[in-house]
């Protein structure tokens, strides 16, 4: 009956690690997309429209230290746009990208891979990416 009791034990420590570490990266997200706020106000994109994953891996960032959030928000007119963008505690947005078409921001864990694999910054993938579906799908004039 005791070895239950240290399984059960086992299992809350871990619990907790992971769910603190999950927490913690969580703050860092939300602390770099408020930082952003004045990018957004900027490039006419609202806020409270934004959906975004932030990616903090080392090799990913132009600017060494930077959070990379790669997401999509709705401008004035209601018209989706994609961006990437680097933000840098204290510093605010450091890097950035629209990305068009927007839909290449859903593709940021293809491009983070992608990244890692070719040694290369995640904006920059991401830019390869949407000029590579431009070049493949050219809209009518």
């Amino acid at each position: 009956m005791s070895g239950f009791w240290w399984g059960v034990a086992i299992v809350a420590v871990l619990w907790l690690f992971f769910s603190m570490r999950s927490k913690a990266k969580a703050v860092r997200s939300f602390t770099a997309i408020d930082e952003a706020d004045p990018w957004f106000l900027k490039n006419n994109i609202s806020s409270s429209s934004v959906m975004f994953n932030a990616y903090e891996e080392a090799g990913l960032a132009r600017n060494p230290g930077a959070t990379v959030i790669v997401g999509s928000g709705k401008n004035a007119q209601g018209e989706s746009v994609g961006f990437a963008l680097e933000v840098v505690p204290g510093k605010g947005v450091v890097a950035s990208e629209i990305l068009v078409p927007y839909g290449i921001a859903t593709h940021g864990k293809t491009a983070s891979l992608q990244a890692k694999m070719a040694g290369q910054p995640l904006l920059d993938v991401l830019l390869n990416m949407a000029a590579n579906h431009r070049a493949r799908y050219p809209t009518a004039p």
